[in-house]
């Protein structure tokens, strides 16, 4: 569906800027408030999002991306894939602590946000204007990803790309240029090989079933989003995971057959994952801050990065 008869010709030159600023895919939908946007109020109701009271803040604007600013018409959404082959994979080796695979590369949030400026700068040079996002705004980018073609939401809870699966991460521009729309609908659960693998994976019983994510229950929002002691059922099951956890992807038969990632910007490079959980235990402050620099690591600080080595290591001496 085009918005009007210059829009294929914007889209083109669009995808191409997005293309050479190193995205890999591009789509775009109508901003607008969809249906299952509607149960982000549910979810919160079952205080799912534990200690993210960011999330409750903003409904109208996360349910409805039109509100973000007047004239907002269009999503346009990007991702970035992201798996690598890296030596020792991502199993858990005993006394060894785990990084999922995004944290390995550089911030995320910079780099795709980066990316997103180019997509923003075209749009205003052409008079129009343009929003960049990326875990930034109250932006439901999944559902907005899926809507504009890029994927389908897996029982995990997560986008999964044709090409990438679920190794991406996803950005967006919000934008009042003409530009092409996906007429998309809710792919959940076309797509999804609904193998329940994923839930049947999860360490702390943290998927549902049909998508849902009690993200209280995540390993991910335990070693990343929560800033107090560690609960100590989750601490039981970390299996030397100490930022983040993949094992729901890992199990994931979409994942199987997916595309590496080139030696990016998103590629390892700090060498942190897979080293003695006493190594990571003693690198102090100041280690932290030069092994981590440039990572989304740093943003949550030795003290509590530190906590999650602690954490771990008791979890291995007490099994």
């Amino acid at each position: 569906m085009n918005l009007c008869s210059n829009a294929d010709g914007l889209w083109a030159e669009l995808k191409g800027v997005a293309l050479a600023a190193g995205l890999d895919d591009v789509g775009a939908c109508v901003a607008t408030a969809y249906p299952e946007m509607a149960r982000l109020s549910d979810w919160l109701k079952l205080d799912y999002h534990g200690e993210m009271e960011f999330l409750s803040r903003h409904i109208d604007l996360r349910t409805d991306s039109a509100l973000m600013f007047p004239g907002a018409r269009v999503a346009v959404m990007a991702v970035k894939g992201y798996r690598h082959e890296e030596e020792g994979g991502t199993g858990h080796r005993a006394g060894r602590g785990q990084i999922c695979r995004y944290a390995r590369g550089r911030d995320y949030h910079k780099v795709m946000r980066r990316a997103l400026k180019s997509i923003a700068a075209l749009l205003e040079g052409r008079g129009f204007k343009a929003r960049p996002h990326v875990d930034t705004a109250p932006v439901m980018e999944k559902l907005l990803a899926q809507r504009a073609g890029l994927g389908v939401l897996g029982r995990n809870s997560l986008l999964s790309h044709p090409r990438f699966g679920s190794w991406v991460l996803i950005g967006g521009v919000l934008t009042d240029a003409p530009l092409p729309v996906h007429d998309g609908v809710s792919g959940y659960p076309a797509g999804c090989a609904g193998c329940d693998a994923c839930v049947a994976a999860c360490p702390t019983r943290a998927l549902k079933g049909g998508g849902l994510l009690e993200a209280r229950r995540c390993i991910s929002y335990w070693t990343i989003e929560h800033r107090g002691k560690m609960d100590p059922e989750v601490a039981a099951r970390l299996g030397g995971r100490v930022y983040g956890c993949d094992l729901c992807q890992e199990v994931c038969p979409m994942n199987r057959e997916t595309e590496v990632a080139g030696r990016d910007f998103f590629a390892p490079f700090h060498g942190m994952s897979g080293r003695p959980l006493a190594e990571l235990g003693a690198l102090g402050e100041a280690g932290f801050k030069r092994a981590f620099a440039g990572t989304a690591i740093h943003r949550i600080g030795w003290e509590r990065f530190r906590r999650n080595v602690e954490a771990a290591a008791e979890s291995e001496t007490s099994s």
